[in-house]
């Protein structure tokens, strides 16, 4: 029964946990146009100048390299 709960805990732990932290770097899965379109523009908006983000378009099989500009207007280096 412990071991069930830690594992529920866990899911819920990471489940959440990726709602509240973006990931201004490394690799990111998208399907489609659109939605790599709309990961870069989250990057834009809460990445630092300099951030580097591969963007996977697994539908596609197309991947596309980020450097974020400027310092977007929701990062913690001041937008």
């Amino acid at each position: 029964m412990k071991k069930l709960v830690l594992k529920f805990g866990l899911f819920v732990f990471c489940l959440f946990g990726s709602f509240s932290v973006f990931p201004c770097g490394g690799t990111w899965n998208a399907c489609g146009s659109d939605d790599v379109i709309a990961l870069g523009s989250d990057a834009l908006d809460n990445c630092c100048a300099g951030s580097a983000i591969v963007i996977h378009d697994i539908c596609e099989g197309r991947a596309f390299l980020m450097v974020v500009p400027e310092n977007g207007p929701n990062s913690s280096c001041g937008g």
